[in-house]
């Protein structure tokens, strides 16, 4: 008995991961990969956060290293609040919810918006994660081309 047997249909249903394989091409020494979100280690500014890593572990160890809310570390969250209003959007720290990427954000919001069969319109081309998350959730995908401007809505009227 390997467990297969024991998923649920959702997981056996599950397709290799694009993205998985599209970082295993990353990885050879003479490929420059453009779609699998890795910038140039040059514009790292390594040395900022080596000395930001060290202000908070010094000033702020205890907080710093336990676990935080799932919603994500309320300064941070009360931080992007007034950086919200600065651009004229009111929200309260509990609307705020982070993410550790896009992914995550994608998948959390299939998981609470999406039933099987539902439609989603995507541009094309399109974020291969989203497609992932919509595809796991058994979303109908519709691809819509882009224009200058972003998404051609026209096409769905």
């Amino acid at each position: 008995m390997d467990g297969y047997e024991l998923f649920s249909q959702r997981a056996k249903a599950v397709k290799r991961s694009e993205i998985r394989e599209l970082l295993k091409l990353a990885e050879r020494p003479e490929v420059i990969s453009f779609a699998g979100g890795f910038p140039d280690p040059a514009t790292f500014p390594y040395k900022e956060l080596a000395a930001i890593a060290q202000k908070v572990l010094l000033e702020d160890y205890e907080r710093s290293l336990q676990y935080g809310a799932t919603e994500g570390d309320r300064l941070f969250r009360e931080a992007v609040c007034q950086w919200l209003r600065r651009e004229g959007l009111e929200l309260e720290r509990e609307e705020i919810a982070v993410t550790s990427g896009a992914q995550q954000g994608l998948d959390l919001l299939a998981k609470v918006f999406l039933d099987p069969g539902d439609v989603v319109f995507c541009d094309l081309p399109t974020f291969l994660a989203a497609i992932q998350s919509f595809t796991a959730f058994q979303a109908e995908k519709v691809g819509i081309p882009q224009r200058e401007d972003g998404m051609d809505l026209e096409i769905l009227e």
